[in-house]
Formats: structure tokens, sequence, C-alpha cells
């Protein structure tokens, strides 16, 4: 197998995951390794590392199209796609990845260690709805997937790629995953976790869930089957309740915002506000 390690990054340092994978590549004697890290027109460029090709963009091309241009300058037979603010949790995790890589698109799942630069917000949410066995994510394998980390083979992947119209923040996984499903490629979710260890401040985090909100508003016709958040939104409102949601938002936002931009933050707040937001943009 020659396996093609793409890492797409935007004003993060990539080096810590770069050097843990290429330490790692070392014991996949059976395989080719590549590695590839596309920089999104960050501010200021990374010095080269030795064994890793790094390309620097001149413009912000956004979270799709950098994906579908790093599967482009791939040489591999199979793709293996990681966020720059990723570190595998065990020292065989490319093991453990290609070991499925026959089967179809392989998702290892995601661990969350509390660090001071993490804010709580996020940090709370990806433990309690994101770190998920594989069990778990195996009863919904497509509602499962996620686009920061999986393993997915070059002609697979050619003929569905990234929809390049998610142009901002969030939910071109969710797009990706019902591509995947509509042409029916499998997908097998295994226990072989990478630390996510995003650096947003609640305020950031925040400001990021709008963001993603207006992206599935925006593709809301092709995105329903696939987003819970949406499902519920449509469920609530043939039962005439959605106006319940817009009113608690438009009266309370502020008193939300100020909760989960605390130190102990509420998910079930952090899920009104959501459901509220949506309510007064749809």
């Amino acid at each position: 197998m020659y396996l093609s390690i793409l890492i797409p990054t935007y004003n993060h340092d990539w080096t810590p995951l770069a050097k843990e994978l290429l330490r790692q590549a070392e014991g996949l004697t059976s395989h080719e390794v590549e590695i590839i890290v596309m920089d999104d027109a960050s501010e200021h460029e990374t010095p080269a590392i030795e064994g890793v090709t790094y390309i620097h963009l001149g413009e912000n091309v956004g979270r799709s199209k950098i994906r579908n241009l790093l599967a482009q300058q791939a040489q591999g037979s199979h793709l293996l796609f990681l966020d720059n603010d990723l570190f595998p949790v065990r020292g065989s995790y490319l093991q453990e990845m290609t070991s499925r890589a026959e089967e179809g698109v392989v998702v290892g799942g995601l661990m969350y260690r509390k660090t001071p630069q993490i804010g709580t917000l996020r940090y709370k949410y990806g433990v309690t709805r994101e770190q998920k066995d594989a069990a778990t994510r195996n009863l919904s394998p497509y509602d499962a997937f996620t686009s920061c980390a999986f393993l997915i083979d070059k002609k697979s992947f050619n003929a569905i790629s990234f929809d390049e119209s998610y142009c901002s923040y969030g939910h071109e996984d969710t797009k990706f995953g019902i591509d995947l499903r509509e042409v029916g490629i499998p997908i097998y979710h295994i226990d072989a976790p990478v630390y996510h260890d995003d650096t947003d401040s609640n305020e950031v985090y925040l400001e990021k869930t709008r963001l993603a909100i207006d992206s599935l508003l925006e593709h809301r016709d092709t995105a329903e089957q696939q987003s819970k958040l949406l499902r519920l939104y449509l469920k609530l409102k043939k039962m005439h309740i959605v106006w319940g949601f817009k009113l608690l938002y438009v009266g309370l936002h502020k008193l939300m915002r100020y909760n989960l931009k605390s130190k102990h933050p509420s998910i079930t707040i952090y899920n009104l506000y959501k459901m509220g937001y949506l309510a007064t943009k749809y």
C-alpha cells in the first residue's frame, strides 16, 4: 500500500503531529508513506521538515477545497486525512488504521484531554458528544462520520470528493458522509483514537457554532438527512413548538452566553442555544 497522509492547516503548529507520524511511518515496513501538509494561506509559513512536503497557498480556499487539493497532490492509493490539531493517542495509530484500509472508509475516533489552552465549552462538548467508542459509532456509521481524521482509498475519494460549495466553516463533513452513503461506500469505525487538541476559547467556539449553523441552513436541502440538529428542528416545527425556542433565544441569549462563556458551561443550555439560534435563522 502507498499511503498519503494529508494535513490541511491554517495558523496552527502542525509540526508535532507530522513528527509523530514520521516516527510511526518508519514502522510501516510493508507500506510506502508520504506526508503532505497544505497551508491555507496562514500569516506565517512553517519551516520545512525533512520527509514532509509543505505547500503554502497564496490565498485562503476553505476547508473543502483544501482537502480536494491535497488529494490531487497525493501519490498514494490510500489517503489519510488528519486535521492539524490532532495527535495519535497510541504509537500504533498508523498500523491500526491501515489494517482495515481495504474494507472501506476507516474512522478511528476522537478523544479529548483537558489542557490549559482548550476552552471549557469545547472540551465539555467534545467529551460528552464526540468521544464515543467504535461500537457506539458503528450503530449509525454515516451519522458518526467526521472529516478531521479518516482513511479512504483514492478511487473512492475521487468518486465524490468534498463539496466545494461549503466555503465557510462547518458541515462539509456532513455532506461528505451523505455522499458516502449515497454511493454505497461503507464506513468502519474502529477504536484507534486521536486527541483533538483544539484551542478554541468559549467565545471562539460559540462563534464557530453560529457559523456552522449558518452553513447548515445554506445547504439544508441536502443536509437534512444527516444533521441531527436539523432533523430535530424540523420535527419540532411539525409539532408547532419551534416558536418557544425562538422566544427563549431572543429573550435569554445574553444569559445563555454568560453561562456558556463561563468555566462551568451547561451542555443543556448549549443545546438550547443552538436550537434557538437555528429558530431565529430558519
